[in-house]
């Protein structure tokens, strides 16, 4: 899934990087939930310019099945301003149903090079 707004994902200085490692029985019901929702209202909050979902070839040493969901923002304010946000709480008490069937990680840093392919 790549969605993204008006504005070009070029414009993002900032990715956020969210890692998932689901167990297999669970992937196809975190899946649907991000791709039929959560993704998109993720992008609508401010800052958001970008977003894909990428189910990771390598499972876990625990055979969990990784999805990488990596959204552009515009910048640190709009990252941080989303962290606090009502949005972000919602949608971590949203993702509770699948507490016991997969792990999180996440990261965030500055886009030092954003090259499409020439």
């Amino acid at each position: 899934m790549n969605t993204s707004k008006s504005t070009p994902a070029s414009a993002a200085t900032v990715g956020y990087f969210v890692l998932s490692r689901v167990d297999p029985d669970s992937l196809s019901e975190l899946l649907e939930w991000l791709t039929q929702g959560h993704v998109k209202e993720v992008l609508s909050q401010p800052g958001m310019l970008a977003a894909d979902v990428t189910v990771l070839e390598q499972p876990s040493s625990e055979g969990r099945i990784g999805v990488m969901c990596t959204y552009r923002m515009r910048s640190l304010e709009d990252y941080r301003a989303y962290q606090t946000s009502d949005a972000k709480a919602r949608f971590n008490a949203e993702g509770k149903r699948f507490s016991n069937k997969m792990s999180v990680t996440r990261w965030y840093g500055h886009i030092v090079l954003d090259s499409p392919a020439s």
